[in-house]
């Protein structure tokens, strides 16, 4: 089984995937991932949808964001995000296992110190978690 990390859109596709695949998955990270509230909660929904060439609250795959994967998952989030409504990436708590609440922007998830530990903390919690 793999742990899957995964930033912003990156986050929903690793979620999406455990749900489908749960004996493939060992864990699923995200980082600045909008899965929970309105779809519109975020400064980049109008871009989204003009690259995807839908809307955004009409993908063209049947979704359930809100819904937990059925496999130990992390919300990373940040106040300071800028980008994801902090509410929308921390999620409520039937929605995560655990949710760390960190001081970055959404950029920073990608190379932050404060972002690169929190994923290490929380893939080896992960791990302690997995059966063997």
């Amino acid at each position: 089984k793999v742990h899957l990390v995964g930033w912003s859109l990156g986050g929903i596709m690793a979620r999406e995937y455990a749900k489908a695949h749960p004996g493939l998955v060992a864990s699923v990270i995200t980082m600045g991932s909008r899965f929970s509230g309105s779809m519109k909660a975020n400064h980049a929904w109008r871009l989204y949808e003009m690259i995807a060439g839908h809307k955004v609250d009409a993908p063209p795959v049947p979704f359930d964001f809100g819904a937990k994967p059925p496999v130990p998952t992390y919300a990373l989030w940040s106040p300071h995000d800028g980008i994801v409504s902090a509410v929308t990436s921390r999620g409520r708590p039937e929605q995560s296992d655990v949710q760390r609440e960190l001081q970055c922007t959404h950029i920073g998830f990608a190379f932050e110190d404060e972002a690169i530990d929190a994923v290490i903390e929380s893939l080896a919690d992960a791990i302690r978690e997995t059966p063997q």
